[in-house]
């Protein structure tokens, strides 16, 4: 078994867990890792309160990212993707945009009350 396998225990007889917290907070720890310390934290007080500061901590960190425009054409890219895949899905050739137009169902319906429905 390499390192990278290797699961790590909680210190023993009634220890805190204060060194996997970070790591906790930041959802990285091997699942075995992650019982162990909810498990504790499900009886410490103490590590709970730290483990509060650290998701505090944890939930700033994509604010102190640089905001960046993506490039002009990512949209587009995008889009064309997008339309492409529910093309696909569908297994039509028309978009879905219009398959889902609202269409008059009732020839007494005025502009004042609406009168559609989807097909």
């Amino acid at each position: 078994m390499g390192d990278e396998d290797k699961v790590n225990e909680l210190p023993a007889g009634g220890e805190h867990a204060q060194e996997w917290l970070p790591a906790y907070a930041l959802n990285i720890l091997a699942q075995q890792e992650t019982t162990q310390v909810a498990e504790h934290l499900a009886s410490c007080p103490a590590c709970r309160v730290e483990l509060h500061a650290y998701q505090a901590a944890a939930d700033e960190l994509p604010l102190a990212l640089v905001q960046t425009a993506p490039h002009p054409e990512l949209k587009d890219r995008l889009m064309r993707d997008i339309h492409s895949r529910q093309m696909k899905a569908a297994g039509t050739a028309q978009p879905l945009f219009f398959r889902n137009q609202p269409r008059i169902i009732s020839p007494n319906c005025t502009r004042s009350v609406r009168c559609w429905r989807f097909r």
